[in-house]
């Protein structure tokens, strides 16, 4: 069962594509957005839905008229559209890893007696 919370991931082929990889890489979010748009349909209104960004916003950054440079808008734009980190020069996003291989914090182990 899917997570209703948790926005759909975005085509493989996408992910993989090398004018995806190279605006990626430097950062390019006109070309993103617009590379997003054309291959997996999702609209400027929903990429600043998924991003919390004003959809003039993403149409300025579209148009060339704006640049995203900020960190904190850059992890919001890999969060809400499901760019994994390396891609855009991030670390890991937390929901990279799948939960059955995400590691917890162990107990701290009781000090044993020693054993005469």
């Amino acid at each position: 069962m899917t997570d209703p919370s948790r926005p759909p991931e975005l085509p493989a082929g996408l992910l993989t594509d090398p004018e995806m990889l190279d605006a990626g890489r430097f950062r390019d979010f006109a070309r993103v957005f617009r590379l997003i748009k054309i291959h997996a349909g999702i609209y400027p209104s929903m990429i600043a839905r998924r991003c919390d960004l004003t959809p003039s916003r993403v149409d300025e950054v579209m148009a060339g008229r704006r640049q995203l440079v900020h960190i904190d808008v850059i992890e919001r734009v890999a969060d809400g559209l499901r760019i994994p980190g390396h891609m855009l020069g991030l670390a890991r996003r937390s929901w990279e890893t799948p939960v059955a291989l995400a590691t917890t914090e162990r107990e701290p182990s009781a000090a044993k007696e020693p054993i005469l």
